[in-house]
């Protein structure tokens, strides 16, 4: 029973193999980042968005700084849509253009 494997067979030990500190290289491409941080920027907004029209302070009107591309805007929201605010002043700021949003208390 104490058969030999043929040569073919026979696994040849050839010590520690580190494959992957040899094959992995992982650097961090600038472009990918970039898109999937400006991706989550706008899902981010949106939450944030939805975070204070659910809220419970919310019952008529809220009270917000709203940074977007021209500046810093403190502004009263009365309404939403999917793609603008509403102002009480009947201004019209799209959310494609808001960087940052914060509830003013």
């Amino acid at each position: 029973m104490n058969k030999k494997l043929p040569n073919i067979f026979v696994n040849k030990n050839t010590g520690i193999i580190k494959n992957n500190e040899e094959f992995y290289y992982g650097k961090d491409n600038l472009n990918e980042t970039k898109i999937i941080d400006d991706n989550m920027k706008e899902i981010l907004i949106r939450k944030k968005i939805n975070d204070i029209f659910s809220s419970n302070n919310f019952i008529y009107k809220v009270n917000v700084c709203v940074t977007t591309k021209n500046g810093d805007k403190s502004c009263t929201l009365i309404a939403r849509d999917k793609t603008k605010l509403l102002t009480i002043n009947n201004e019209v700021i799209d959310i494609k253009d808001i960087i940052d949003i914060k509830l003013v208390k």
